[in-house]
């Protein structure tokens, strides 16, 4: 019996060692930044990061001027590179999301535009119930298989932008979402 737990024990510690041996994961990095021209507002969170991540990056800001309108416009810039060992793939995976949405309450004839950095068209609602509002938004998710050659860094830039203007209250949002893997 005590043999068995012995050659237990060896083996264990012997698959310890081969897991702790194992080379660092190798994985595309993404370095980001972002830039802004906002008409500052009276309300709202102001720009959030929502995650960081080696590979991975989210913000939103939410603003709002009141009975004034508002604008603003987010660019963000992400380079992607391979780090880490290992062979480069040829190829990476670029998963994006993008919302931007303006809304005036109290109005069904405000002046608004939304885009959300990725193309999508930007859609108008208008409610009437329980009281009158109108809001635009442009909203989409989308993957992209991106061909880079070894050694290679791929830099892209996304402009979001919304506005809105004839409403008694005015606001705006943004948010922005990427990886690469």
């Amino acid at each position: 019996m005590k043999r068995i737990y012995g050659l237990s024990f060896v083996a264990a510690v012997a698959g310890i060692g081969l897991v702790c041996a194992q080379p660092a994961q190798a994985s595309w990095q993404l370095t980001s930044s972002v830039s802004s021209s906002v008409l500052p507002g009276s309300w709202g969170s102001g720009f959030v990061v929502l995650s960081q991540t080696a590979n991975s990056y989210s913000f939103e800001d939410v603003f709002d001027n009141g009975y004034g309108g508002e604008s603003g416009t987010f660019t963000y810039t992400g380079t992607v590179q391979w780090v880490g060992g290992g062979t480069q793939p040829s190829t990476f995976s670029l998963s994006e999301t993008g919302l931007a949405q303006a809304q005036a309450l109290y109005t069904t004839t405000a002046t608004q535009t939304a885009k959300d950095g990725l193309g999508d068209a930007a859609t108008t609602t208008y409610t009437s119930s329980p009281r009158p509002y109108v809001t635009t938004t442009s909203s989409g998710s989308h993957v992209t298989t991106i061909l880079i050659a070894a050694g290679a860094t791929y830099t892209f830039t996304r402009t979001l932008s919304t506005s809105s203007y004839g409403g008694s209250v005015n606001d705006c949002y943004v948010k922005y979402s990427v990886s690469a893997n």
